[in-house]
Formats: C-alpha cells, sequence, structure tokens
C-alpha cells in the first residue's frame, strides 16, 4: 500500500528518460520541481472523493462509471474505487463530523441566529420537506450561512406537526437559546406554526419575548403580494401572453415576426419569449419586452390571418402597460436582493418605503381593474409591512448614513406629522430595550 517516489530535480541540458519527464522540464514556470516523498492511503484518498462529490454536489453514481474508473486507474492505479453504497456512508461520517463543528461553533457564537424555513411537495412521490437554514454574523463580521437540515415533513402538514419538526431541528443543533427571528412564507399554516412554535422554546431567551420571532422572506413575501394582485389583470395578461406563443411556436414563425420588426424600422434588440406563469418576474419581462413591439404585434394582427384571433387588443396592450409600470418597482427591489451578497436592511428598507408611497398613490386610477388591483395590493402589502418595519427601522437608525431623521422624514410622508411621532418614539423605545 505504499509508494515511495525519490526526491528528484530537474536539470537542463539533460538527457531525459521519458516524454512525461520532458514535459515536466521544459515548463519555463517550474524549472526548479522537489517531489516530496508520498505514501499513498486508500482511507484519505477515499474521504477526499466524498467531500469533492459534496462541494460540486455530483451524483453518488459516478463512482460506477466506466469513465471514471479508467480516469483513477491513470491518476493513481493503487486506488480502489468503492461501491456507490460506500460513498455514501463515507458522506455521512463527513456530515457527522462537521455537525459536531457546527454545533460547538453555534455554543461558542457570540451572536443571535436568524432561521429561514422553506418548505415545497414533490410531485412524484407526493411528498413534503423543508430546508431550514441558520445565518449569523461570525466574530470577523462576515455573514455566514449553513444549511442545517433537508428533512422530510410527515403529512398533514399542520402548524403542530411542522413546528415539532423545526423545534426538533433548533434543539438538534443547540440554536434554540440563540435564536433571533423565524423567516418563513405569509400563509395560513404557517402563521398557525408562528402561534405554536414560541411554546416550545424558552420564551425569555427570545428578543422581546419573542415579539419578532416571525419575520417574512423579503423576496418572498414581494412574491406573493405581486401574485395576488396580477390575478386581478389574468386575462389581459393572458391576451399578451398567447400573442406572444403564437410568434414563437416555430423558428419560421419567429422570423417573420423579427424580419417584420425590422421592415417597421424597430430594432429586435431583446427576443420576444414566454413567461413561466408561477414566476411572476418573468411574466413581467415577457410583457415588458411585448410592449416594446406592440407595433409589430398590431401590424401582424392585421396583416396575418391565423394570427388575427390571437392578437391582444388595444385595451390589453394599455392594462399591459399600467401592469408594468406598477411591477417595474417591485422586480427592481428583488434583482438589487438577487444580485447582492449582502442583502442588508440599509439597502431595500427605501425602497420598501418607496413601494408602500407608490401603491397608495394607484388607488386613484380611473380604470377599475387597476384600482382593484392596487387595492389587493395595498391589502397584503400593509399586511407584511406591519409585521417588519419596526425591526427594520432599528436597523435604519443604527445606520450612520440614516439615523431617526430619515424614520421622521420618510415616515412622516406614510403617517403624516403626528403618525410618524408615534412610530419614531415606539422604534426609539426598541432600541433602547
Amino acid at each position: 500500500m505504499h509508494r515511495h517516489i525519490q526526491t528528484c530535480r530537474s536539470r537542463q541540458a539533460t538527457k531525459i528518460p521519458n516524454q512525461s519527464s520532458s514535459k515536466l522540464l521544459q515548463n519555463p514556470q517550474e524549472s526548479n520541481i522537489t517531489l516530496k516523498k508520498y505514501v499513498f492511503n486508500q482511507e484519505v484518498a477515499t474521504k477526499e472523493l466524498a467531500s469533492m462529490i459534496c462541494v460540486h454536489e455530483y451524483p453518488l453514481s459516478m463512482v460506477e462509471h466506466a469513465g471514471f474508473h479508467k480516469f483513477c486507474a491513470a491518476v493513481q492505479p493503487m486506488f480502489k474505487v468503492v461501491s456507490k453504497n460506500t460513498i455514501r456512508n463515507y458522506i455521512l461520517n463527513l456530515y457527522e463530523v462537521q455537525k459536531l463543528l457546527m454545533v460547538k461553533h453555534f455554543e461558542q457564537c457570540q451572536a443571535r441566529v436568524a432561521v429561514t424555513a422553506d418548505m415545497w411537495t414533490v410531485d412524484h412521490p407526493k411528498k413534503s420537506y423543508m430546508a431550514i437554514t441558520a445565518y449569523c454574523i461570525d466574530d470577523n463580521w462576515k455573514l455566514k450561512s449553513y444549511l442545517l437540515r433537508f428533512i422530510y415533513v410527515p403529512a398533514p402538514h399542520t402548524g403542530e406537526v411542522i413546528s415539532d419538526v423545526l423545534q426538533e431541528v433548533l434543539t438538534e443543533w443547540h440554536i434554540t437559546m440563540k435564536l433571533s427571528t423565524v423567516s418563513i412564507d405569509n400563509c395560513t399554516t404557517n402563521d398557525n406554526l408562528m402561534d405554536k412554535i414560541p411554546n416550545k422554546l424558552s420564551m425569555g431567551s427570545l428578543m422581546l419575548d419573542g415579539s419578532l420571532l416571525h419575520m417574512c422572506h423579503v423576496p418572498r413575501a414581494l412574491s406573493l403580494i405581486v401574485k395576488d394582485g396580477m390575478a386581478v389583470m389574468e386575462k389581459s395578461i393572458e391576451s399578451v401572453r398567447k400573442g406572444v406563443a403564437f410568434w414563437v411556436a416555430t423558428t419560421k414563425r419567429h422570423e417573420s415576426f423579427e424580419k417584420t420588426s425590422y421592415e417597421r424600422n424597430i430594432k429586435y434588440e431583446k427576443r420576444i419569449a414566454l413567461d413561466c406563469e408561477t414566476r411572476w418576474n418573468s411574466t413581467y419581462v415577457m410583457l415588458r419586452t411585448a410592449l416594446v413591439y406592440q407595433e409589430v404585434f398590431v401590424y401582424l394582427g392585421q396583416s396575418e390571418k391565423l394570427f388575427t384571433p390571437c392578437c391582444p387588443t388595444s385595451a390589453d396592450w394599455k392594462l399591459a402597460r399600467e401592469l408594468c409600470d406598477r411591477l417595474k418597482m417591485f422586480f427592481d427591489i428583488t434583482e438589487v436582493l438577487s444580485n447582492i451578497t449582502y442583502a442588508t436592511v440599509n439597502i431595500f428598507f427605501p425602497k420598501l418605503c418607496g413601494i408602500y408611497l407608490d401603491i397608495r398613490k394607484w388607488q386613484a386610477s380611473d380604470d377599475p381593474l387597476i384600482e382593484n388591483m392596487s387595492k389587493l395590493l395595498k391589502e397584503k402589502f400593509e399586511k407584511y409591512w406591519s409585521d417588519v418595519y419596526c425591526l427594520m427601522a432599528v436597523a435604519i437608525v443604527l445606520d450612520p448614513r440614516y439615523k431617526l431623521h430619515f424614520l421622521n422624514a420618510i415616515f412622516s410622508r406614510i403617517y403624516g406629522e403626528v403618525g410618524a411621532a408615534e412610530k419614531v418614539a415606539e422604534v426609539k423605545s426598541y432600541c433602547t430595550l
């Protein structure tokens, strides 16, 4: 099991015994290379293989691939490739080792730990899982995130069942006494969950006796708010979607659309494409792009008989433009949050304030559909706002670029002078607790 490689030093103008060492000596950046004594260890090599699979998320089945066996034989003939089940056991052992280190880290960490819980259901088979992630700031003021568990949640998915699973994970990782907030989606089940989870924790260890325990994901909350508002406009959205679908159905049709665009002196810089109906931001991009070529769609609706029944009406285009104008700010803040490493409050709280102010103005629209949509957006946003504004405002006060003068200015626009004074006083009381 041992292989010794003697120390060698390259020398120019020396006859090279084989091709591989010749290439080694001819490397100008490595004119002098020393190889130390090397002892092959099957155990160490297997652990490194298991680590590589985890880091790069390779499938376990790669250890059974013929190409991988040939590669290992060429690199190190003494390495015996293990089976899929064996490498699985190595990975589980690595997990247990890392888990012990992380538990110790959480025990010694001086900062509080924020937790997010995301649930989804797999279609085949119909099973639900929860991903639980912890976030904390280390001693070097670096934001760290750790995926604690990817765990199966048995049916029925009631607040009691989910709270039991979450509480089990928090206890397992020794986080219960350092928990700051739990961020989950806004829905009835999760509301029930957050009503029950405080009873399973030590209330004295929570911030403000748990009054700030339940927080919502900012992007997810905005997504749910927008989806509810867009439901009112679904008819007009569907009309534009059918128009886009007609011209991207085949390559020939798309080329015809592109040709017509150039003939109408409209540069075809953005390709029209269908949206993913479950993702509102892709629907926004589809509408925004289609509006650029509205003139092309209208012209083809008059000249192409097959397209005429699918062509959106002028009312559809008007509503689509109104919708895009209102969704732009939601799209922009979502882009900001997804493109930065540290999505801190000082970045997006002013944008949330701007959204709140604009939503209130939208209700003045003459179009009943737009007015109804704005009303739904306002109701949903206010529910989210009431849960998070105070904690976010504390972070703004602690930012030397904003302080209380920013809150006084923005809250005066939102609540009026009297209401702003009350809200600022509430925020100040949180800062002195």
